[in-house]
């Protein structure tokens, strides 16, 4: 098998677990565990308060020149780190939707390798 590298989009979205039924950090680790840091991702605010981290600031969602920020994370960890403040704060503050992270990666895949056709002989008598 040869490998091939493909772009892969990966878009989630961290809010209040109570309110999702659903961890920041199993969002992470199902999206992010076979890829390369750092990674620079593109972090939104989609709730209507302010979102201030160590990593990043960023005002409410309805003003659009300031709601969005490239964050580099160095790693796995890193970013962990920062999902679970992000879902901290969508608890305190009861938001179902706080942050969304897109970024495009690039995959390696497994790709089955051609097979040259066969060619058949004939032996003559």
């Amino acid at each position: 098998m040869a490998a091939k590298n493909q772009t892969k989009a990966i878009s989630l979205i961290f809010g209040a677990p109570s309110l999702t039924g659903v961890d920041a950090n199993d969002l992470v680790k199902g999206s992010f565990v076979a890829t390369n840091f750092p990674l620079t991702i593109t972090v939104t605010n989609a709730a209507d308060i302010r979102f201030i981290s160590p990593k990043c600031h960023l005002e409410p969602c309805y003003d659009t020149n300031a709601n969005s920020q490239s964050v580099t994370f160095e790693s796995l960890d890193e970013l962990h780190r920062f999902a679970s403040d992000a879902e901290t704060i969508a608890e305190l503050n009861k938001r179902e939707k706080l942050l969304s992270i897109s970024v495009d990666v690039v995959v390696s895949v497994q790709v089955p390798e051609a097979k040259a056709p066969a060619v058949e002989t004939t032996k003559s008598g």
